[in-house]
């Protein structure tokens, strides 16, 4: 006979292979792939960040007319990510699997 921590954990094992099976899962890790090989979400995403650390390096030395600048150029070059179709299609499907986590999650902290 299982204990409760035995029928807990295989309780969450099943959750566990469905949440992998379902098909927000597959057409998520569908996405992600893409993502690795597409080459101008790469280079938009290393711009971001060398953008981001010019921006915390202007804001230590309290150059505004840098920091103005480099603001700029992360909201452009956020619009031009934000204009690649597989990116909001990664990125809504990131939130969706985070809301069915935080709703697993909340059910589970219910039922404890």
């Amino acid at each position: 006979m299982m204990t409760t921590n035995e029928q807990t954990l295989a309780a969450w094992e099943d959750v566990v292979q469905t949440v992998i099976a379902s098909s927000l899962v597959q057409a998520f890790q569908q996405a992600e792939q893409k993502m690795v090989n597409h080459d101008k979400i790469h280079a938009l995403q290393s711009q971001i960040k060398l953008e981001r650390k010019a921006l915390v390096n202007a804001k230590h030395y309290q150059k505004q007319a840098a920091l103005d600048i480099h603001e700029q150029n992360i909201i452009n070059l956020e619009n031009e990510l934000d204009a690649i179709p597989l990116w909001n299609q990664y990125r809504e499907l990131q939130r969706e699997i985070n809301d069915l986590l935080q709703t697993i999650i909340t059910d589970v902290e219910i039922n404890l």
